[in-house]
């Protein structure tokens, strides 16, 4: 345990974190001199269920019939998969202006936690069969009309360099030397274009890949648009935290991918990756342990990598059942393979020239509605300020949510179409949802950091015989006075803050120790 000073006693054992007391709900924890939150809805209030009615049209329908013949009949992974692959089937090609001159696409981060044996492989297949389908059509595509042609060229190329290098070097007049090393270069650099058409093969999803080898994908497809898919992450997560690397994780490249940030990646002994607007979408499933540790990787959240996740447990459980479920409708995937072919074709394949939609004056309001919540929240005086790295992605992820609605729901017209308040809503819905099934994941990690800096503050208290001013432990402490009110909120039986008046001067706000 660290502490911000050192303290020549020990603690009493009564103090030790495992008996201290915090509430279980956000509520509870809210800050009595916060901005009054709305009464609409709140996390805590969202059921457990994940709101299937938000998915419109052969996503809903494809959503339901995936939780009905999976293993564990879990509607929210199966709808996690939908939304995942929608988001995947429109790459870079369409965006949403969200003010300014700010644009969002429609890339999300999932990170769903399962155990294995609760159908998450099962759920991830049967949403991914078109998109694959289609890629392998792509990859089979390039590899028989396109590729012999390009390796004939580059073995043509190659023997061209080898020759104009030779005939350069053994020129001993400088001046024809000159010439014939212009001319090298320039066959060098047809060279070098051959090979990046070579190396931009169809290659629309990755999974357990280092952070040089995602670049390379990722410089060579429409709209440098990939999608990494797994229903089993476990690998991906290692690599990202730096399995391959010498100097830290691959966290930079996956913040930059899902911004759309420009960023260039070195390779040893290989040139320089130059990324200019990356975009990646990303679903994750992963088993129970790998989550805890990703959870607790001080790198993970730091550098912004986990808190742009949508990170949910589903609660997935193996289900008995007293008869074999019927397949699902061909009707059903016939639709949903539509969908997603008609979003490849429109969108993903355009990802160099993205279309952007537009709001209804109702569907701005009700996003920036949001946002303005989420910023309450997480200000110094919120309540989930010691979470504002988390929270400070979730309007982000509600915008995104409401473009892959908008998508889901009118196909290949959804440029044309303006996004109503409707899709807002829902967006609004799914991502309370979302946020609900992130706060129950991070509540231990944050009950330990509270008791922490409690135990810290008591500390600090006890030395100056249990009572000091807010200015002094914010002087000489470094005690914020919104970190001890909230400390004093959550922990009501052992802090406390009085207003004190001396004999002369301003009244001081005195905290005390209980």
């Amino acid at each position: 345990m660290k502490f911000p000073i050192k303290f020549p006693f020990k603690l009493p054992m009564k103090l030790q974190i495992s008996e201290l007391k915090a509430p279980t709900t956000t509520h509870e924890m809210t800050d009595s001199t916060a901005d009054p939150m709305p009464h609409s809805h709140t996390e805590e209030e969202i059921n457990t269920d994940f709101p299937l009615h938000c998915l419109p049209s052969a996503a809903g329908e494809m959503a339901r019939e995936i939780g009905r013949v999976t293993t564990a009949q879990n509607e929210a992974l199966a709808a996690a998969s939908v939304i995942a692959l929608v988001s995947a089937s429109i790459g870079a090609g369409l965006a949403v202006n969200t003010g300014g001159e700010r644009t969002t696409r429609g890339n999300l981060y999932l990170l769903a936690i399962a155990e294995s044996g609760t159908g998450k492989g099962e759920a991830y297949k049967l949403a991914a069969l078109p998109f694959e389908q289609m890629e392998t059509e792509a990859h089979d595509q390039f590899n028989q009309h396109t590729k012999p042609g390009l390796l004939a060229d580059l073995t043509v190329a190659e023997l061209r360099c080898k020759k104009l290098s030779a005939k350069a070097a053994g020129e001993m007049d400088v001046s024809l030397r000159a010439i014939q090393l212009l001319e090298y270069r320039h066959a060098e650099t047809e060279r070098a274009q051959i090979q990046k058409r070579i190396d931009a093969a169809p290659r629309w999803k990755v999974a357990d890949v280092t952070k040089e080898a995602l670049a390379v994908v990722m410089a060579g497809q429409t709209g440098e648009a990939v999608a990494s898919l797994s229903s089993e992450a476990r690998g991906i997560l290692s690599i990202v935290k730096g399995r391959y690397g010498k100097e830290g994780g691959d966290e930079d490249l996956y913040c930059a991918a899902y911004s759309g940030d420009s960023i260039s990646v070195d390779r040893v002994g290989r040139e320089q990756v130059n990324l200019r607007n990356p975009c990646l979408s990303i679903l994750w499933m992963v088993q129970p342990d790998a989550a805890r540790h990703a959870l607790h990787t001080e790198g993970f959240v730091d550098s912004g990598f986990l808190p742009r996740f949508l990170v949910f447990d589903p609660q997935a459980e193996p289900q008995e059942r007293d008869e074999q479920p019927a397949p699902i409708p061909f009707a059903v995937k016939n639709a949903w393979a539509q969908l997603i072919r008609t979003l490849v074709d429109t969108y993903r394949m355009n990802g160099h020239a993205p279309q952007t939609i537009s709001l209804s004056p109702a569907a701005t309001q009700r996003l920036i509605a949001y946002e303005k919540e989420n910023v309450r929240r997480r200000r110094k005086a919120g309540d989930l300020h010691d979470l504002a790295p988390f929270v400070a992605r979730w309007t982000e992820n509600a915008w995104r949510l409401a473009l892959v609605l908008h998508a889901a729901e009118f196909s290949d017209k959804a440029h044309e179409t303006q996004l109503e308040d409707h899709t807002a809503a829902h967006a609004i819905e799914i991502m309370r949802w979302f946020c609900a099934r992130q706060l129950d994941l991070l509540t231990a990690s944050r009950r330990e950091k509270q008791g922490n800096r409690l135990l810290a503050l008591l500390a600090v208290l006890a030395a100056a015989e249990s009572e000091m001013t807010l200015r002094v432990l914010k002087r000489s402490y470094s005690f914020e006075p919104d970190e001890v009110e909230r400390l004093c909120n959550i922990f009501p039986d052992r802090l406390t803050i009085e207003k004190t008046q001396g004999s002369i001067g301003r009244p001081s706000m005195v905290v005390k120790a209980l």
